[in-house]
């Protein structure tokens, strides 16, 4: 461990804040927009002599609904953690999801459902349980800086675990 070298590299919240609620607004519920950027707030990695390990942390309007979350095809894939919070976690990706609704002002009013929030952590495959442990631990703070950043009217509660 004496070996690794240490790095953070950042997003500020207001660059981050600001493009996706000119994306959010942007949005119309009568067109067929697929497109979602993805923001990366924090990125930590530590490099060692024989490994790299990485925790990536996104955040994006996801193209999933919050109707396909709770009926759609895709509902057995997703866990629901709480009212409104759904989580994913795919272990061989070494991924964790988490989306909730975040209806954001000067938005149409289908924004909240159909355009929710998701904040995604991944960890490098060399993070072991450690990183498991700290993706675990990051995601329900994640979630609800992301809410507060953006504004989300009426936030949903964010259990303190959210991991299935």
């Amino acid at each position: 461990m004496g070996d690794n070298k240490f790095q953070g590299v950042s997003t500020p919240w207001s660059s981050i804040a600001r493009a996706m609620l000119k994306e959010a607004r942007q949005y119309d519920p009568d067109g067929e927009d697929w497109t979602r950027s993805r923001h990366r707030p924090c990125e930590l990695s530590a490099n060692g002599i024989e490994m790299r390990r990485r925790v990536e942390v996104n955040v994006k309007w996801s193209v999933f609904t919050m109707d396909t979350l709770s009926t759609g095809a895709d509902r057995g894939k997703w866990t629901k953690e709480a009212q409104d919070v759904y989580v994913y976690k795919r272990v061989d990706a070494r991924t964790i999801k988490v989306i909730v609704p975040c209806k954001v002002s000067g938005t149409a009013p289908e924004q909240r459902n159909a355009l929710p929030l998701e904040v995604i952590v991944y960890t490098s495959p060399e993070t072991g349980a450690e990183g498991d442990s700290l993706a675990a631990t990051l995601l329900p703070s994640l979630v609800r800086t992301t809410q507060k950043h953006l504004g989300c009217e009426k936030p949903v509660s964010v259990p303190d675990v959210l991991v299935p």
